[in-house]
């Protein structure tokens, strides 16, 4: 039976084949360890490719126009780090670009394409690699701390300036959201079983060709 190491108390545990909706926890602390998602494979892939969808409709469209005494002005998703690099902070529009749009695509894409993989049983033994390079990236995905610094920001701005929300923020609203429920799918345990189920099936078909 496969073993699980306890990310908080690094314990080993051994677990044996979940049933749909359960959860197995630590016995020493009582952490949650797996949970057995219902078609994890299929919510991963339609959750990451929706995600991919809303963020690239929220980077043609207007974010947010505001309006000051007549004068009215729309800012675009990429106008944060436009502007900064247009007054020489080249580090902070990089940032900005990083924590937008190039690491949470990079993030929905892995994802995307790793459910994909299972989707049509081709997963690799490279693949156990891809699964930790997800886990890494997901540590560094700001998208929503930034859509909650977006939010306190246009409460303060809301009375000094009329504020009227574009196709584009509510466009990445549902980017968050979709690339949250699709991370909250992500289970390690859970997936590294699948990707060995599938490797093991590609083997044994590969087989019979060999013996002939």
């Amino acid at each position: 039976m496969p073993l699980i190491l306890c990310e908080h108390c690094s314990i080993a545990v051994t677990l044996g084949q979940l049933p749909d909706n359960h959860k197995a926890s630590c016995p020493r602390c009582g952490h949650v360890l797996t949970r057995a998602y219902p078609n994890i494979v299929d919510r991963m892939l339609i959750f990451s490719i929706s995600a991919l969808l809303c963020l690239a409709i929220s980077t043609i469209f207007g974010f947010v126009e505001m309006s000051v005494q007549g004068q009215e002005r729309q800012v675009s998703l990429l106008d944060t780090s436009s502007r900064l690099a247009q007054n020489n902070d080249w580090i902070l529009a990089a940032i900005s670009l990083l924590v937008l749009i190039v690491i949470p695509s990079i993030f929905a894409a892995l994802l995307a394409y790793l459910s994909f993989s299972l989707k049509i049983g081709q997963a690799k033994n490279s693949t156990i690699r891809l699964l930790r390079a997800i886990s890494f990236i997901g540590f560094w995905n700001m998208c929503e701390i930034y859509f909650l610094g977006i939010l306190v920001s246009m409460v303060k701005i809301a009375s000094l300036a009329h504020i009227s929300f574009g196709i584009a923020f509510y466009s990445y609203a549902f980017f968050v959201l979709f690339l949250f429920a699709a991370y909250m799918h992500f289970d390690k345990y859970q997936l590294s079983q699948l990707i060995k189920k599938s490797i093991s099936t590609q083997q044994n078909k590969v087989l019979p060709n060999d013996l002939a």
